[in-house]
């Protein structure tokens, strides 16, 4: 028998539902997407849950704008540059995501969804889950990445609205 057979085996990994609002409130594109949990976001996961690590208390949403695809081996410290994070968004930091209670091996933000209202037109590739609230910071955590299977176009006064579902299934 395979050591692997005999592992606790785990799937799991961040859904993001967004919604995009035009100035007007009318409603633009909805979708749903399955991200990528970087080897960064992983391990944080297993130090925190196994090892006593240091554990996150609060994430944050943020959006990028450039032609990146994300990889295995992305984290805070490449992913800012790599992406080109988004900024042009009222507020002063990225936003942060209020999770629920954890039910059934997972949780979300849907009582209190991210928004973004944009300051400036612009063109959104991506986004992702960082422990670091500061626009443009390459310190922290990233959890999670996921890129959209189009640039979506966001106009000023637009609002994306994001929710993120988190859950671990044993396989």
């Amino acid at each position: 028998m395979n050591e692997m057979n005999n592992a606790l085996r785990l799937a799991g990994g961040v859904t993001y539902t967004l919604a995009h609002y035009k100035a007007d409130g009318a409603l633009a594109w909805r979708a749903a997407l399955h991200n990528l949990m970087p080897m960064q976001g992983r391990n944080y996961l297993l130090e925190a849950a196994f090892k006593g690590g240091p554990q996150v208390t609060q994430w944050y949403a943020a959006l990028y704008e450039g032609d990146y695809t994300p990889t295995d081996d992305v984290t805070a410290a490449t992913l800012v540059h790599l992406a080109t994070e988004c900024t042009a968004y009222d507020g002063t930091s990225r936003q942060g995501v209020q999770f629920s209670a954890v039910s059934d091996a997972a949780l979300d933000n849907t009582a209190s969804k991210a928004s973004f209202v944009m300051t400036a037109p612009k063109q959104i590739r991506g986004l992702f889950m960082s422990s670091v609230p500061v626009r443009g910071s390459n310190a922290g955590v990233l959890a999670s990445v996921v890129r959209l299977p189009s640039p979506k176009e966001l106009g000023v006064g637009d609002r994306l609205e994001v929710t993120v579902r988190m859950a671990l299934v044993s396989l």
